[in-house]
């Protein structure tokens, strides 16, 4: 972003927030000395940013604010304590955590893979405000200079492909719109080995695919790791000899984990072909597999698998709370009747369960809110109070803004009808958290 760019972003946030959250720009010399001090140039986006803001303050309500220049420096130096749950002999990986097509696809939301190496050698940019700090990836760059933006949450870290693109995302956040990861066109960044300090950086090489005869062949004769790393690539070649290996591997593989993974795989295909495979997983194998092959059953959008993921939570067979979030995938409304007799059950095998049943609900959007809004009118506080974390989740969750505003006008309702103090506070925070000026 160019620097009328980012004066025109802080205008627009701060008729957003009601305040500037800008501070005085940095000097280029300034910028300079810290690159000096730094040992590398600082990536276009972040760097022109400082030339009109030197830092960020009250993003949204739970972001940290963004450092000055002067304090910005390696985590090794501002977070160490941050690196202690991790492998203190992180070194250098050949490979990602995962496929390298897989791991730069950051609309798939993944939160959890992330390379330690990486992570050790990241830049600061944000104080820390409770376990949350936004890094700069050096290791990863982009084609226009760009490094990998990471929102570190202890557990793991939400990836970005640029510090732009992450600003972008708060905007829209206090704004309580939808934000999408920018399409990368399949391009991909250029992986480095080693950090910025050193003399000759040298480069991760490209993954491949090798040919699917290759593939196959690793997939049924190689090491777990080998045959994990296939199910992966088949997932991606698709095809139907790519199809009849992966059902072949879901129903003979002597291995959990790679029975597992193939029925990921034939999930992600789309693949109706394994319908059969995948409900037998499901009646007979393992927990981690027959959890994925339900999983699954949702990516395949056809009319056998919604009946029997449907079938499987109403007569509450095992994992039939596993079926609820795939149902919500496939748009079947039509299990909400069945959660809604949870939400009212008086049975103590359903106390749990009932606990989550209106998040569960929300994950069907518009008839979900529809099946929930009447019960904030009921005279039983214990159905209001049920009823009101998935009203609550639409608010600030939903896939639209239409029905993220619908939520956040109900529950301003709701402040005039709700006698209940704890739920009045339920819902106060909730339409605080909307937006910085609530739900106006």
């Amino acid at each position: 972003m160019a620097i009328r760019e980012w004066q025109a972003f802080i205008d627009t946030h701060a008729a957003v927030l009601g305040r500037s959250p800008a501070k005085e720009p940095v000097s280029d010399a300034t910028i300079s000395e810290v690159e000096s001090r730094l040992g590398c140039r600082l990536p276009p986006s972040y760097r022109t940013f400082l030339q009109c803001s030197d830092g960020y303050h009250q993003l949204a309500r739970y972001l940290p604010d963004l450092r000055n220049i002067e304090s910005v420096s390696w985590i090794t130096e501002t977070n160490p304590d941050l690196l202690k749950p991790f492998d203190a002999a992180a070194h250098v990986h050949a490979s990602m955590p995962m496929l390298e097509v897989d791991y730069f696809n950051y609309a798939a939301g993944d939160e959890v893979h992330f390379d330690e190496w990486h992570f050790r050698n990241t830049l600061s940019i944000s104080v820390k405000r409770d376990c949350l700090v936004l890094l700069l990836n050096p290791m990863v760059v982009w084609g226009d200079g760009e490094w990998e933006a990471w929102m570190f949450q202890g557990f793991g870290a939400t990836r970005y492909r640029s510090f732009a693109e992450w600003m972008r995302h708060t905007l829209l956040v206090d704004q309580n719109d939808i934000f999408e990861h920018a399409d990368s066109g399949g391009e991909l960044p250029t992986v480095y080995l080693d950090p910025p300090s050193s003399a000759h950086r040298r480069i991760r090489p490209r993954e491949e695919f090798p040919p699917l005869g290759v593939i196959l062949q690793n997939l049924r004769a190689g090491p777990r790791d080998e045959s994990l790393k296939a199910i992966l690539q088949l997932s991606h070649v698709g095809g139907q000899e790519a199809i009849d290996a992966l059902i072949e591997t879901l129903t003979t593989h002597s291995e959990e984990k790679v029975r597992a993974y193939a029925a990921g795989a034939l999930g992600h295909l789309g693949a109706t072909e394994a319908i059969d495979a995948l409900i037998h997983a499901i009646e007979k194998d393992d927990y981690e597999v027959a959890t994925t092959a339900v999983a699954s059953l949702g990516g395949i959008r056809h009319r056998r698998s919604a009946e029997f993921l449907l079938q499987l939570q109403e007569r509450r067979l095992e994992y039939w709370r596993d079926a609820v979030f795939p149902l919500a995938e496939l748009g079947e409304y039509r299990a909400i009747p069945a959660i809604l007799k949870v939400l009212h059950s008086t049975e103590k095998r359903d106390y749990h369960p009932q606990q989550m049943a209106s998040t569960e609900i929300a994950m069907f959007q518009e008839p979900g809110f529809a099946a929930l809004a009447p019960l904030m009118k009921q005279q039983d506080r214990k159905i209001r109070s049920l009823a009101l974390p998935g009203l609550c989740d639409l608010a600030t969750h939903a896939k639209t803004k239409a029905l993220r505003e619908k939520a956040c006008q109900f529950l301003r309702a709701c402040l005039e009808t709700e006698t209940d103090p704890d739920l009045l506070s339920s819902i106060r925070i909730t339409l605080d958290l909307t937006t910085p000026q609530g739900c106006d």
